[in-house]
């Protein structure tokens, strides 16, 4: 549900902006393509998916998330 309602944001601005929580879930996806990704959400609202075959990190926030963890 997070990668579906996320939305791509700055790095530095979220860095700056968003707090950060020592609490998080991790992974790896595996396209159909056989590309490979892995992914970082945070308890609070922030993530990232790192792209392996271009080395390209996209950072994401997601407002709209307040299912749990991201709700107290």
């Amino acid at each position: 549900m997070f990668f579906a309602r996320a939305k791509v944001v700055d790095e530095l601005a979220a860095l700056h902006t968003l707090d950060a929580s020592e609490c998080y879930a991790y992974g790896v996806l595996k396209f159909a393509s056989d590309k490979k990704a892995q992914w970082f959400i945070g308890q609070l609202q922030e993530g990232w998916l790192y792209m392996e075959e271009n080395n390209t990190r996209t950072t994401l926030y997601c407002p709209a998330c307040t299912f749990k963890p991201f709700i107290y």
